[in-house]
């Protein structure tokens, strides 16, 4: 039951945001569950930090993480979040404009919250935030391709991106090169900046991705992605 103060929280929230009381009372016990602390401070995080913005988000990111944590056997978190953690995932993942991101927000929250996962870093909400979705599905295909892959005297598959946005081809061998399309060429730009991906060089100043390979951050990030 809620005490007089946290009722009267909630009820300023939800007129402010136009919702019902109910719909906000879920969305803040939700907050305070993750991050083990009293409704009150989850009332505090949504009104201080979040702004109201996109709550449409913000009630899919709920629902998604639940699903994950529900497909994996779990009623609730197992561990929880830093407050250096949740204030900014919450607040960036308000944000995300495609399915595709929210699913990925949603599982990167799923995980933080299960102590059988390894630790969900900041610097993944830092990454996460600074993809767009047609980035973020390049990424998987290269980390797909190159977990399919075998290594060579330690040395990690080289990843041809001729193909995309439809396929990675595989091979330590030479392949002639081929204009990529700018939007694949820009978005391999991108992922190489965030330290996801190494490039084969670089050329004029700018890195040559006609070629390339995933780099253990690229490896672990995309993992924490996954439900």
């Amino acid at each position: 039951m809620l005490s007089d103060e946290e009722a009267k929280a909630v009820q300023g929230v939800a007129r402010l945001a136009g919702q019902s009381v109910a719909a906000v009372k879920a969305l803040c016990e939700f907050i305070a569950e993750y991050i083990g602390g009293p409704l009150e401070q989850g009332v505090a995080i949504w009104t201080d930090k979040l702004r109201y913005r996109r709550w449409e988000n913000q009630i899919v990111l709920v629902e998604k993480a639940k699903a994950f944590l529900a497909a994996r056997g779990m009623t609730g978190p197992t561990r929880a979040l830093g407050l250096n953690l949740a204030i900014p995932l919450l607040e960036e993942a308000s944000l995300a404009d495609s399915e595709y991101l929210q699913d990925r927000w949603a599982a990167l929250l799923a995980n933080a919250a299960d102590v059988t996962k390894p630790e969900v870093r900041r610097a993944y909400v830092t990454i996460l935030a600074e993809l767009t979705s047609f980035d973020a599905s390049i990424l998987v295909k290269l980390f797909d391709a190159d977990l399919a892959s075998e290594w060579t005297n330690d040395i990690p598959p080289q990843l041809w991106t001729h193909h995309l946005p439809d396929e990675v081809l595989v091979s330590n061998k030479s392949i002639e090169p081929a204009v990529l399309r700018p939007e694949v060429a820009l978005s391999l730009t991108n992922l190489g900046r965030l330290d996801l991906i190494d490039s084969a060089g670089a050329f004029g100043g700018m890195a040559a991705v006609h070629w390339v390979s995933m780099t253990e951050l690229g490896r672990q990030f995309v993992d924490a992605c996954r439900p």
